[in-house]
């Protein structure tokens, strides 16, 4: 059997596993602890396998949903991802690369203030987001010094992220085709098997982009492939969630802008692509009764746009700062809304709470980072990657442990290329 066919076969397993345990023909909690076993085998007894990294954390919202059940709170799920990214930082140091000052060393002023205003916090949110800053500043520096991407390794990466999404389809295709849905306006619990559906639509675009990127690697049963992706995009649309659609087509819409020369054959196809997008979006409208089409007729994240605006108002009366954590409560002191908000966008975020200073060198980080990206060998990848990055967390914050590997992943790549040789050619 050939590595396509043994990929194929394992990723149908895994469809057919959360198809079941969306039905509770098999127990739900065992199937998802199953896999994190695995993945935890894979990443530090056949340490070759890092994609069983990029397999564990698409699972987010299935760790999500069992540990609310199990433990009766989401924050076990949380926990075991940062655990898992952590060991995979320290467990995990291959020989150090050539020893270099890259510009990660613009993130410590930020950290300083971050940790600084931690400290003196008394707010219940500060202990969740310094993690997630000590997270992300730490993700970047090890990446720069020791992790390195070639192309098998990066085939692997894509096939993790799409054997995540065959598990997670299973599971939220299973309220369809088992299920009795009764669509409404808005992200739907129940046309996502119970997941969360902002998170999930996130993660199934991951997948339905990766595995358009291992189309150009794969030469035989590309039926089966295209078959798959049309699945899990109807999955995806059929979260009510927009943030998938947005990610899985703008990246997409940059890779095949940098890979236009190997594609040029097929743009009479992607000249009708609009309509054969738009038939198949008019079926998935009929089978909800035409709900999915209000809510994408929806003002776009209006609600949330006003929060981001109340937010730089409170900035412009606090320009150095309002303290970590602060933001939520803010909100509703200053009287924008009736109730505690998050921000869902953490250069907003840091913009309110650390003030001027910490926002200057926060975003100049990303700002240097993209520009490296765009002058890269390796933008064919890269930069599709950086934008389902920067989606996402302009929608949700940073709350997905994912987002940390994909700027490792980001930098790996970047380390294993030169100007003369892109050995990411897919």
């Amino acid at each position: 059997m050939t590595n396509n066919n043994k990929f194929l076969l394992i990723e149908f397993s895994l469809f057919i596993l959360g198809l079941l345990s969306g039905k509770k023909m098999i127990p739900y909690s065992l199937i998802t602890l199953s896999i994190a076993c695995i993945a935890f085998y894979g990443i530090f007894i056949n340490r070759s396998k890092i994609n069983f990294l990029s397999l564990s954390l698409m699972l987010e919202p299935a760790y999500r949903r069992m540990s609310k059940y199990v433990f009766g709170s989401t924050k076990v799920y949380m926990y075991y991802e940062y655990l898992l990214i952590f060991c995979f930082l320290f467990g995990l140091l291959i020989k150090r690369q050539k020893t270099f000052i890259n510009f990660s060393i613009i993130l410590i002023p930020w950290l300083f203030i971050e940790l600084n205003s931690y400290i003196f916090s008394e707010n219940i949110y500060s202990r969740s987001i310094i993690l997630h800053s000590i997270l992300f500043y730490l993700s970047v520096l090890y990446a720069h010094n020791f992790y390195k991407i070639n192309k098998a390794e990066l085939i692997d990466i894509l096939k993790g992220f799409c054997l995540g999404g065959a598990y997670l389809g299973g599971l939220a295709f299973s309220s369809h085709f088992f299920g009795n849905i009764e669509f409404k306006v808005g992200s739907s619990h129940a046309a996502s098997g119970r997941l969360a559906p902002v998170h999930l639509s996130s993660l199934l675009g991951i997948s339905v982009m990766s595995r358009i990127i291992l189309l150009g690697h794969i030469d035989k049963n590309k039926i089966a492939h295209y078959c798959s992706i049309i699945i899990y995009s109807g999955v995806m649309i059929l979260t009510f969630s927009r943030t998938g659609v947005f990610l899985l087509l703008i990246s997409t819409s940059a890779y095949y802008i940098f890979r236009f020369r190997n594609y040029f054959y097929y743009l009479p196809f992607i000249l009708i692509l609009p309509f054969i997008i738009s038939y198949f979006f008019e079926m998935l409208n009929d089978y909800t009764g035409g709900f999915l089409a209000l809510r994408y007729a929806d003002d776009l994240a209006s609600d949330r746009l006003y929060v981001w605006q109340s937010i730089f108002e409170i900035f412009k009366n606090n320009i150095n700062g309002i303290g970590l954590g602060n933001a939520h409560s803010a909100i509703a002191q200053e009287g924008y809304l009736d109730f505690n908000s998050g921000v869902h966008n953490p250069f907003l975020r840091v913009l309110v709470e650390d003030g001027v200073f910490g926002f200057f060198f926060y975003i100049m980080f990303h700002l240097i980072f993209g520009l490296k990206l765009t002058f890269s060998n390796a933008r064919n990848i890269s930069i599709p990657f950086f934008l389902i990055y920067m989606i996402i967390t302009m929608s949700l914050g940073m709350k997905l442990a994912m987002q940390f590997y994909i700027i490792m992943v980001i930098i790996g790549v970047m380390n294993n290329n030169n100007k003369t040789n892109n050995v990411f050619n897919i």
